[in-house]
């Protein structure tokens, strides 16, 4: 039995492996052409990300986590920063009104960065 199993990973191994050998890499010109083309009929996008601010003074870093939602409207960008970690707090942008709402104080504060 123990024998089947290692054969059955071997042989799963060496379809994965034979599989990523025969795919072709796309050059970075290539990459980046399709990324351009792409861009001019996307309407939105969205992503995890991970935040490191450093302050050089006191060597700190810090961490934050969570998404990003952004979509193209007729009058520009719609945006949502969703921070989970190490606080979590709502980051909106829309047109010349950035939104900061910070659940646990229930505060929200409003700043006009543009016209």
């Amino acid at each position: 039995m123990k024998r089947s199993i290692q054969s059955g990973v071997l042989t799963l191994a060496s379809l994965v492996c034979g599989l990523s050998i025969s795919a072709r890499a796309e050059t970075l010109d290539a990459l980046l052409a399709r990324m351009d083309q792409n861009a001019k009929t996307s309407t939105s996008f969205s992503a995890t990300v991970k935040q490191i601010d450093f302050t050089s003074i006191i060597h700190l870093s810090e961490e934050s986590t969570g998404t990003i939602r952004l979509k193209r409207t007729g009058t520009g960008v719609v945006g949502v920063f969703e921070y989970q970690t190490p606080s979590p707090r709502i980051v909106h942008f829309t047109g010349g009104d950035l939104e900061e709402f910070l659940p646990k104080a229930n505060v929200l504060d409003v700043w006009k960065v543009g016209s």
